[in-house]
């Protein structure tokens, strides 16, 4: 397992871990700029995003509510502080390029919690927050799990629906990526399940897997990082600049 991303696996039991799950995340630090270093891929900017229920709640209460699934990387122990992870850092980065509108993350991140375990939870959960907007991080772990394909895909499926019978709008984001991860079992095969869901479900999927590629292989955030101390301020680097491409998708999605 590559270091950087070991590490975030490693705390993820520790009490440092998740967010509880039935109460809102923190609110996120003093909106800073994104990293000089968060370069984003040719062509990323260009993607259609169709958030059609978070824009309408935008426009009528200049208000946003989004809801955060996902694990370990999400509950962000290895950053030493939720406010430090990339859906308190995408709140941050949201609050700047939506002024006068106010923005509500709820993170719902649990470390190693399967797909299916936070599909099971979505409809209680949905009728709690009352999102506008699902964002949901999933895959790497039920690769670990070897979580049956056509089994992880209907949850994938199910969820969405629910969400959207909830009237809140979905986004789906892919597996991580670092070097050496070819090691794990059909991890490709989890991302392309997540990618034709997606597609099928006409629903935004963030490419959490390309950009950290990208940020590695152009020396930007070094996923190979043995240094203890160093994979702390790299992992805070990446939730930074995860955030930032994160908001800067959504405030696409919810342009007139």
């Amino acid at each position: 397992m590559i270091a950087v991303l070991a590490l975030m696996f490693a705390l993820a039991s520790g009490p440092a871990g998740a967010a509880a799950p039935d109460a809102p995340a923190a609110p996120p630090p003093a909106v800073a700029a994104p990293a000089a270093t968060c370069r984003l891929p040719a062509g990323f900017a260009e993607a259609p995003v169709a958030l059609p229920h978070a824009r309408a709640a935008v426009a009528a209460r200049k208000r946003l509510v989004v809801m955060a699934l996902g694990g370990t990387p999400m509950a962000s122990g290895v950053a030493g502080d939720a406010a430090l992870g990339y859906p308190a850092r995408m709140g941050a980065h949201l609050a700047r390029l939506l002024p006068g509108v106010e923005v509500v993350i709820d993170n719902r991140a649990i470390p190693n919690r399967s797909a299916r375990s936070m599909g099971q939870r979505l409809p209680e959960e949905i009728a709690q927050v009352r999102p506008d907007l699902v964002i949901w991080a999933s895959g790497s772990r039920d690769a670990l799990r070897k979580t049956d394909l056509a089994v992880y895909a209907r949850t994938l499926q199910g969820g969405i629906a629910a969400i959207r019978a909830g009237g809140a709008d979905a986004m789906l984001i892919d597996t991580q990526y670092a070097p050496g991860w070819a090691a794990i079992p059909m991890l490709d095969d989890y991302r392309e399940v997540i990618e034709t869901v997606a597609e099928m479900a006409e629903a935004p999927l963030f490419p959490r897997h390309l950009l950290m590629q990208d940020w590695h292989d152009h020396g930007v955030i070094n996923l190979a990082e043995t240094d203890q101390g160093q994979q702390v301020a790299l992992a805070r680097l990446l939730f930074d600049c995860l955030g930032d491409a994160l908001a800067r998708m959504v405030a696409r999605g919810l342009a007139p």
